[in-house]
């Protein structure tokens, strides 16, 4: 075995321990190649590899949160529009008077009254008005149509 041909199989410690113990040049190599092993395996120890993993962490937390951001804020819409729609006039009023009824009210009744009339020095005097015929009950017919603003009372008199 040549030294070229142990520089290429180095790795293979099995076939290339006789030619290291027969030459000195390629001993010197292999040994030099086991403190650049141990150097780098030294390497792995250091803190780098940590700060890779927790900035890797932190991108994905901010990554989840703006995820979550969205979500949140296509929630919030979706609900806007619900509500929205629900809201929303449907084209038409609902059936049924949209105000209250308005209620007749009839004038007190008078019997009688006596008024004074005369002039000033007049001996005072008193007039008797005719007595107020009672009125007839009136009934009173509420009619709805097709149209809730329009309603139609008929008063009927007994």
């Amino acid at each position: 075995m040549t030294c070229q041909e142990c520089e290429l199989r180095l790795s293979l410690e099995q076939d290339v321990s006789e030619h290291l113990a027969t030459c000195a040049a390629c001993r010197a190599l292999a040994d030099e190649m086991r403190e650049n092993a141990a150097a780098i395996a030294s390497f792995a120890d250091d803190p780098l590899p940590r700060v890779g993993h927790r900035v890797t962490a932190e991108i994905r937390a901010q990554s989840r949160s703006r995820q979550i951001q969205r979500w949140g804020w296509a929630l919030a819409a979706a609900a806007m529009v619900l509500v929205l729609l629900y809201a929303w006039p449907r084209g038409g009023r609902p059936p049924g008077p949209a105000r209250d009824p308005l209620i007749a009210y009839a004038p007190p009744k008078i019997e009688s009254a006596e008024v004074s009339v005369g002039r000033p020095g007049d001996r005072p005097r008193t007039r008797r008005s005719a007595p107020h015929r009672k009125p007839a009950d009136t009934l009173k017919v509420k009619m709805f149509t097709d149209d809730p603003d329009v309603v139609i009372y008929w008063l009927v008199e007994e």
